[in-house]
């Protein structure tokens, strides 16, 4: 029987706990629920054998990869959730965020920020694409406004 780091027997094997990763998607977690035991139990063999740990973060990307495919599955149903929910997270970089953080250097001054009156000359100078970002992001804050 092989032996734990402490000299002991271990109490699953290899692929006892290679097939509990497996049917439990690479959760540690559920992996150990289905071996009866602790989840630091299940964290020590992916630390003895780093195959295992390989194994269950691809268990854990394939899962995601599915949980995505859920997501754009309802996207293109129309689901107003996944939408909302899709924009904050994947669109970002555009624009789709709750809230900003602006943060310096460490040993920089703090960052002013300030409000600039709206300029119709410079909104019609824009992109129409820069224009629909945003009349939808007043469109928000609007709504924002009457929520609270």
């Amino acid at each position: 029987m092989d032996k734990s780091m402490s000299g002991h027997p271990e109490r699953f094997t290899f692929e006892q706990v290679a097939d509990a990763l497996r049917r439990a998607a690479g959760i540690q977690a559920g992996a150990a629920k289905l071996l009866g035991c602790n989840r630091s139990v299940v964290a020590g063999y992916m630390v003895r054998y780093p195959e295992l740990r390989e194994q269950a973060e691809e268990l854990v990307e394939e899962t995601l990869d599915v949980a995505e495919l859920g997501l754009v599955k309802k996207l293109r149903d129309g689901n107003l959730t996944a939408l909302i929910f899709y924009l904050k997270t994947k669109g970002k970089h555009r624009g789709y965020v709750e809230r900003r953080e602006t943060t310096g250097a460490v040993d920089a001054p703090p960052v002013q920020v300030s409000q600039v009156p709206f300029d119709p000359q410079l909104f019609a100078r824009m992109t129409p694409e820069a224009q629909a970002v945003m009349e939808a992001e007043f469109e928000r804050l609007l709504a924002a406004e009457e929520d609270a």
